[in-house]
């Protein structure tokens, strides 16, 4: 993530030297900074208040150059723009969707991505220990039996964070329910 928020930096130092109009400057964001941060981030294995105190010295470098006063809170940074939000990517949401696509992609082939993937999900279940599908469990009362910082808990942290419910069937996919 560090690496990701350099880029970032590097950004807002670019436009510091080379100032462009404020809709020049939203192009640059969406279409160089935001897929740039947002590479690899199905990897990234961080609470959501952890990426939020990451980025958000990125987002206070870089606000002011998209014409938004910096100050400005979470909620209204990632709130759509139809909503009289600013529409900046909230990056916890993006990680839960990457890790999602992720498994949905790659789960129940026979590739070493594959046997990796469900070699990690054996390992957390048996972690937990309990029955049926854990990520229907309470994150917050549940979480101590799993091992800190590992991709499966991760996961289960996002879905609880944002309150989507998702369970492996029999047919070996991730199914929202």
């Amino acid at each position: 993530m560090n690496e990701m928020c350099k880029k970032g930096y590097s950004w807002a130092d670019q436009l510091s030297s080379r100032p462009l109009l404020h809709s020049h400057a939203w192009t640059s964001f969406n279409l160089q900074l935001y897929p740039s941060m947002s590479w690899g981030i199905a990897t990234v294995v961080l609470s959501p208040q952890e990426l939020y105190l990451i980025t958000k010295p990125v987002f206070y470098k870089c606000l002011p150059f998209l014409g938004v006063q910096r100050h400005i809170e979470l909620p209204w940074r990632t709130l759509p723009e139809c909503y009289q939000g600013i529409g900046l990517p909230n990056f916890s949401l993006i990680s839960l969707s990457a890790k999602l696509q992720l498994i949905q992609c790659i789960w129940g082939f026979q590739d070493a991505a594959a046997k990796s993937l469900r070699m990690g999900y054996e390992s957390f279940l048996m972690d937990v220990g309990l029955y049926g599908n854990v990520f229907g469990y309470e994150y917050k009362h549940f979480s101590a039996l799993a091992t800190d910082h590992t991709w499966f808990k991760n996961l289960w942290e996002l879905l609880q964070e944002f309150r989507v419910d998702a369970s492996f069937g029999e047919g070996a996919q991730l199914h929202p329910v």
